[in-house]
């Protein structure tokens, strides 16, 4: 189903107009629900954008995901432009990054085409993809703030023969001051290395309304009927980063995204 968000329908061009209408007529034999606006060009009072949201979501939690738009394209013909997320336009590659998630065409027939099969509701593993990054920004930041320590670990070469030759003829404690501050930095140089040893990949969990997602590190997702069917592990963790605001993280339990993201270390 399509519904339609304030859209003055007499207002629009024709070829956006016939647009609307197909698409209306096919999201009306599918299985999910998106909702549509249009915004007319300041410029010129003919082109129009039509703007694809995913009703579950807020503006402000999702943005849209798709468009398409009624406009001039390359060669001063008017056409219709889709963008979408899951466009891959191999014409354009890396260099476009804009371009390569559209298509442009003159048919509306085509037009339809590629919206129904771009033009969807977001997975639950999308909608944690960008956090995550932050997540694992955070564990980075938090895991390698202290590994200037190795530094401390690097006597010259002269020092380290002075001492082993030392060792070796005398068999007592180090003799170089070098040596010694070592020793006394080894408790750190175990905790940073351990620090270093942590794997970073998070579990995801999202509550929405009355659901709860369980997107695991590799993507693979469910619905769960509430928090008592995660581990425990993540019950836990969720109960500590409940009470830290969000974007916050805690070292070997998790991220606080916003919107109800939680990020949990496996």
């Amino acid at each position: 189903m399509l519904q339609q968000v304030d859209i003055d329908r007499n207002a629009l061009s024709e070829p956006v107009r016939l647009l609307l209408d197909e698409l209306t007529l096919k999201h009306n034999k599918l299985q999910y629900c998106l909702t549509v606006s249009a915004v007319q060009d300041s410029r010129n009072p003919d082109f129009w954008d039509l703007l694809f949201h995913d009703p579950r979501f807020t503006n402000d939690e999702a943005k849209p995901v798709g468009a398409v738009s009624w406009s001039w394209g390359s060669r001063n013909d008017k056409e219709y432009r889709t963008k979408s997320r899951l466009i891959q336009n191999d014409r354009f590659g890396a260099w476009n990054r804009d371009e390569f998630h559209s298509k442009r065409t003159k048919d509306v027939k085509k037009t339809v085409k590629n919206v129904l099969e771009f033009v969807k509701p977001y997975e639950w593993h999308e909608l944690v993809t960008e956090e995550r990054n932050n997540a694992l920004r955070a564990s980075s930041k938090w895991r390698d703030e202290n590994d200037s320590i190795q530094y401390s670990f690097r006597p010259n070469a002269k020092e380290v023969v002075e001492e082993i030759l030392h060792l070796m003829n005398l068999n007592v404690p180090f003799k170089t001051q070098a040596f010694k501050n070592m020793v006394s930095k080894l408790p750190e140089w175990e905790e940073n290395e351990r620090r270093r040893s942590v794997v970073n990949k998070f579990d995801s969990i999202i509550f929405h309304r009355d659901k709860v997602i369980f997107v695991t590190h590799d993507g693979q997702q469910s619905e769960l009927p509430s928090v008592d069917a995660l581990p425990e592990k993540h019950r836990n963790a969720i109960a500590l980063l409940k009470i830290m605001g969000d974007e916050q993280h805690i070292p070997e339990v998790g991220y606080k995204g916003k919107h109800q993201k939680y990020f949990v270390y496996i």
